[in-house]
């Protein structure tokens, strides 16, 4: 029961370090940097802190997964009206 446990533990911690936010997207995918359809992904940070994005961002689905859950809300406020068009490429 303990070593399950331990195991669980240290899977939390092993999916945080795989799939937590780290502020700004370009950190863990920098093949997208420069790429013009991204660029908006680069001023999440302005609004939000990275501890704050890491919190909205655990899941087994991995990082941004769960952007939708309150931007599908609003995708059209200005400030996040690009992120109505990820959908365009990315399944929610």
């Amino acid at each position: 029961m303990l070593f399950t446990a331990l195991i669980i533990l240290v899977s939390g911690y092993y999916q945080d370090a795989v799939s937590g936010c780290a502020g700004d997207c370009m950190t863990c995918h920098p093949k997208l940097i420069g790429d013009m359809r991204h660029l908006s992904l680069t001023t999440c940070i302005k609004c939000h802190k990275p501890s704050e994005q890491k919190s909205f961002s655990l899941s087994l689905g991995g990082c941004g997964d769960r952007c939708f859950q309150c931007h599908a809300e609003w995708p059209k406020d200005g400030n996040h009206a690009s992120l109505n068009t990820c959908l365009n490429c990315h399944e929610k």
